[in-house]
């Protein structure tokens, strides 16, 4: 009897436990759908995308007079019945305003508080426009325009190659990397590093918690702030640079490879000195790390 009643019990733990495992399999089940679609870009000079979770990528292209844009759509829900509601939920927004072509999306029906959803854009549009994109939780990536662009993502890498105009870049977690910009250059993250390689007149390069490595050896005048609390950071000029270098480290060294004029030091973690005409103004401050000038 003993035995027979521990059978029972057996059988019935195995029965919860799988029970519960398919629960657990079909809440986390995740749907995706994709869709394509094109907007005549005559009369626009500025693209703005934005999503609440999910990636934006960006890219320029002189041969084209359309923006077509790739839509991944994924969401879940309790079941696969429900997910399927929640993914027809999903609505993508897009409106022209004026000189502008928006981009977004939100829920067609109130949203049930079990589901959970994705939208990640990827466009592809005439060089000339402006960008704006803007993502809550993804990564954002950049390349090849030839106007101003803006790209803010609260958690998430944000990427940019080939740019010919000003860029800003902020991320409240995830590192920046700029490749080839000619313009100027405002970037900004709490958390990660920053490495940038720009042809610049001006410059601010700030982390809370990362190194900075910036390249400005196409750059003459420049002005700009290259400054991390924890983290050490390298600057690399070109024979054509001029500015006046002010560089500090509470806790590291500062390190001039290259010569600078009139220069003053105060120990081993601050340096003052001047290339070129000395044009420009440029602050390098770390609280934790080490300066390298080359």
């Amino acid at each position: 009897m003993r035995s027979g009643k521990g059978v029972v019990v057996l059988r019935c733990c195995l029965l919860a436990l799988l029970g519960t495992s398919c629960i657990a399999a079909s809440i986390w089940a995740w749907q995706t759908t994709e869709e394509d679609f094109k907007q005549p870009a005559k009369g626009l000079d500025t693209m703005v995308v934005e999503t609440r979770n999910g990636h934006i990528t960006v890219a320029g292209s002189r041969d084209t007079n359309e923006v077509a844009v790739h839509v991944i759509k994924k969401a879940r829900g309790a079941n696969a019945k429900d997910t399927a509601r929640c993914l027809e939920a999903i609505e993508i927004q897009k409106t022209v305003k004026g000189n502008t072509m928006e981009l977004g999306w939100d829920w067609a029906t109130p949203k049930k508080r079990r589901w959970q959803a994705s939208v990640a854009f990827e466009v592809k549009l005439p060089a000339r426009l402006a960008v704006a994109a803007t993502s809550h939780n993804g990564k954002i990536e950049l390349a090849q325009t030839a106007s101003t662009a803006t790209l803010l993502t609260h958690n998430g890498a944000v990427k940019a190659a080939k740019l010919a105009g000003d860029l800003k870049a902020m991320t409240h977690n995830g590192g920046i990397e700029v490749k080839n910009l000619r313009g100027n250059l405002d970037a900004k993250t709490y958390n990660g590093e920053i490495r940038a390689g720009c042809v610049a007149s001006k410059i601010r390069a700030v982390t809370h918690n990362g190194a900075i490595d910036v390249d400005l050896s196409g750059s003459k005048a420049i002005d700009g702030q290259l400054i991390t609390h924890n983290g050490a950071i390298t600057l690399r000029l070109g024979d054509q640079a001029s500015a006046r270098i002010a560089c500090s480290t509470q806790h590291g060294v500062v390190r001039a490879e290259r010569g600078l004029d009139d220069a003053t030091a105060r120990g081993r973690t601050a340096l003052v000195g001047t290339v070129g005409a000395g044009e420009g103004s440029l602050e390098v401050k770390t609280s934790r790390g080490s300066i390298t000038i080359k």
